[in-house]
């Protein structure tokens, strides 16, 4: 049986963290670069996330990449 491939297994750890984790890591997996402005959306975000600032806008769930076929 082959292993499942690291990018799926990444997928997977994912979907168990908070929405600001879920949106760095997919966008990385989508081959964005680390800039300054995914820092900023992400830090926003983490904000959103724990209550230190309003919830902005409304939030979509975050399209992880679909799977890797094996």
């Amino acid at each position: 049986m082959a292993e499942m491939p690291l990018k799926n297994k990444i997928i997977a750890w994912l979907k168990g963290y908070d929405y600001w984790f879920q949106y760095a890591g997919n966008k990385l997996l989508e081959g964005e670069d680390a800039n300054d402005a995914l820092v900023d959306t992400t830090y926003q975000l983490f904000k959103e996330d724990y209550g230190l600032k309003y919830i902005e806008a409304e939030r979509e769930d975050v399209p992880l990449m679909k799977l890797i076929l094996m």
